[in-house]
């Protein structure tokens, strides 16, 4: 009986023995399998921002593929390559900025003019340059391509106010319209304050409340026909304002007109003379006429005209002499005076 037992004992821990073996060598079974997938797995799928990334083969509908050897490595040596070129570039175009645009937005009469749109673009400018330092090239690029934008166009809209307010103060001072060119070459130096030609521009204009009434004068000389005053009154714009081409066209014209008056009145006054045997009268006007033009063509007929009455002249004067000498029986006197 008591032997039964130890038999029966035996093959119940037998069995016991043989159950634990067999849980042992399932659990190292299993543990190989995980071993094993977890080598074969794929992780790169989760280092991807990508959505399209995320999704399986089945959902994007595409065959199961076998991952390439290296393929992450590749990836991220294309992304060092890429930030190292953004980096670069970030730098050449920031330098470039700084050289080029900045000194134009940051001056005085830009400040002046639009000081919001400075600080605007300086505000973005920091921002870029904030990406660049936490190391965001490309961000920091593409935010800088941004100033350099409203950079340009600040300028172009500068540019633009600029020329339109130069061409109407030019417009205006043309017409001699004094007030409407002083606010638009103001307006033109509030935008470009030290810029050569709207300088000279307003130089011009700002002559203008002394030109304006020589104007007047020669406009009021010319209705009379009288030349002389117009000449005198454009003589003198010219000299306040010597870029007055045609006022100074107009004056060289007057000015030959009146010459060609006076010598005309000096010949005819000189011929009149020499019809009245006024010799004096003759030879004042000749002179003057010969201060004119001492070449023309009337000026020898009037000097061999005077000549002619001066010889004329000297003859009767000889024969009154000659004459008195005889009415006082003075023979001998008289006979030396014919001789």
């Amino acid at each position: 009986m008591l032997q039964e037992k130890l038999k029966q004992a035996n093959r119940e821990g037998s069995r016991r023995h043989t159950q634990l073996a067999l849980i042992l060598l399932s659990t190292f079974s299993i543990c190989l399998l995980v071993l094993a997938a977890i080598s074969f797995w794929d992780f790169s799928a989760f280092s991807q921002a990508d959505p399209i990334s995320t999704l399986s083969d089945d959902e994007v509908g595409v065959p199961e593929r076998t991952p390439l050897p290296g393929k992450s490595s590749i990836n991220d040596d294309s992304k060092n390559n890429g930030s190292v070129e953004s980096r670069e570039i970030f730098k050449r175009e920031l330098a470039e900025f700084e050289e080029i645009f900045e000194p134009k937005i940051s001056s005085a009469n830009f400040i002046q003019w639009d000081r919001g749109s400075l600080e605007k673009i300086i505000s973005m400018k920091d921002e870029a340059v904030s990406s660049f330092r936490k190391g965001d090239y490309e961000r920091g690029l593409a935010e800088l391509e941004i100033v350099r934008g409203a950079s340009r166009d600040a300028l172009d809209k500068r540019d633009a106010v600029f020329g339109k307010a130069l061409s109407s103060a030019k417009f205006f001072l043309k017409e001699d319209s004094y007030e409407e060119a002083k606010i638009n070459i103001d307006r033109a130096l509030l935008v470009h304050l030290n810029e050569e030609e709207a300088m000279e521009v307003r130089d011009r204009i700002n002559k203008l409340p002394k030109i304006l009434p020589l104007l007047e004068k020669a406009k009021v000389a010319r209705a009379e026909n009288n030349s002389e005053k117009e000449y005198a009154a454009l003589n003198m714009i010219t000299q306040i304002d010597s870029s007055r081409l045609g006022l100074k066209e107009r004056a060289q014209d007057l000015k030959g007109e009146i010459k060609e008056n006076k010598f005309s009145q000096f010949i005819e006054s000189g011929l009149s003379g020499i019809r009245k045997k006024n010799l004096e009268a003759a030879t004042e006007n000749l002179s003057a006429a010969v201060k004119i033009f001492p070449s023309r063509p009337e000026v020898k007929i009037l000097e061999k005209k005077l000549h002619a009455l001066e010889k004329e002249s000297k003859l009767e004067n000889v024969l009154k002499a000659a004459e008195s000498k005889i009415a006082n029986d003075d023979w001998r006197a008289a006979h030396d005076i014919y001789s």
